[in-house]
């Protein structure tokens, strides 16, 4: 059957070959649907500015509902919903660049910090759980290559494999 490629985007499999994927990656769904994905985690500004733009969308101000749904090319924002993204654009306070680096400083300490609280109360006998020498120094390691918690693994029965 061979490998099989799964687009997240679009929540689609398919045969893993070149021109398959090219196809795919190529296709005027595929690029909506990816566009749909990055769009969800613009800021308010750029919501709000796209919504002046466009013109309203009379079905979905009329019944509610619009048959296009997100890909519909006017806005589903009331003028109520407008004004109260504006006013929390207006709230919202203005940071730097480095007060925006600096907060990020702080929650990766504190995400650090409880890592090593975590490692120190792992007792010497579960020294093979451990996270080896030489990968430490690589940070935050995705989660698929780092080592399951020592809790996890005293609660997990192990009588039955496969």
């Amino acid at each position: 059957m061979g490998k099989r490629y799964f687009c997240e985007y679009c929540q689609r499999g398919f045969q893993d070959n070149l021109t398959a994927r090219n196809k795919h990656l190529k296709s005027s769904i595929h690029i909506k649907n990816k566009q749909l994905w990055y769009h969800q985690f613009r800021d308010t500004q750029s919501l709000y500015n796209d919504a002046l733009r466009k013109k309203p969308c009379q079905s979905y101000l009329a019944t509610g509902v619009c048959q296009f749904g997100n890909h519909c090319n006017y806005r589903h924002l009331s003028d109520q919903e407008l004004y109260n993204l504006k006013q929390s654009i207006e709230n919202e306070p203005l940071l730097s660049n480095e007060e925006i680096l600096a907060k990020w400083f702080v929650q990766r300490k504190s995400t650090e910090d409880l890592k090593k609280e975590e490692r120190e109360t792992i007792d010497d006998e579960t020294s093979y759980l451990k996270v080896p020498p030489n990968l430490k120094p690589f940070g935050l390691l995705p989660p698929s290559l780092q080592p399951p918690p020592y809790i996890c693994c005293l609660t997990t029965c192990f009588n039955e494999w496969g």
